[in-house]
């Protein structure tokens, strides 16, 4: 996958990794002192690799909620991963170690995320929202975390799973014909 390609996969960011060339606390605690976090990467019919990265450029992304990354490393291939699992230090404050698991952004999975009504329901004073999640099918690098879906897409006061809007190559794997929301004087 070409990094052009990567640009079109907004849940993906780029970052800098460097392989370790030693492991162990010592070295570790070394590395933080550095401004580095010593994290491992993991799975996919991969060796597991024990590599460092830049503090502030990790938690920049970590922070504004990614969790899918493409490492690069000098002289090597980039690997595509995603966050497993952080480790903080005993008060919460400071990253530890992040682990990350190889991950195929080509690969569909379903995942249940929340919908939001936007708006209102036409003739409706309040709304019912029998369905607040719906599954879809997605790659990791277009996976939405919610989605929307706007009150005056209702037919006859009802908001089916098909209403709701998807992004390119999100698939809709609940029944079309679910009700997600709906003018509460409908409800049963």
């Amino acid at each position: 996958m070409s990094d052009s390609t990567l640009q079109q996969l907004p849940n993906v960011q780029p970052l800098d990794a460097t392989v370790r060339d030693r492991v162990g606390s010592t070295y570790s605690k070394r590395l933080r002192e550095a401004g580095r976090i010593p994290a491992v990467i993991y799975g996919r019919d991969g060796d597991s690799v024990s590599v460092h990265m830049d503090e502030n450029e990790a938690m920049k992304y970590l922070n504004r909620g990614f969790r899918v990354f493409r490492l690069s490393f000098e002289g090597g291939e980039p690997q595509d991963v995603k966050v497993q699992e952080f480790q903080f230090g005993h008060l919460g404050d400071n990253l530890l170690h992040i682990d990350f698991v190889r991950v195929d952004l080509n690969e569909k999975i379903n995942r249940e995320v929340p919908v939001r009504v936007v708006g209102h329901i036409p003739g409706a004073k309040t709304i019912d929202q029998p369905m607040p999640s719906i599954e879809i099918a997605a790659s990791l690098g277009v996976m939405p975390q919610s989605l929307e879906v706007r009150g005056d897409a209702a037919v006859d006061g009802v908001i089916t799973a098909s209403s709701v809007v998807l992004p390119e190559g999100v698939d809709l794997v609940t029944d079309a014909s679910a009700v997600v929301a709906q003018n509460s004087e409908l409800g049963g």
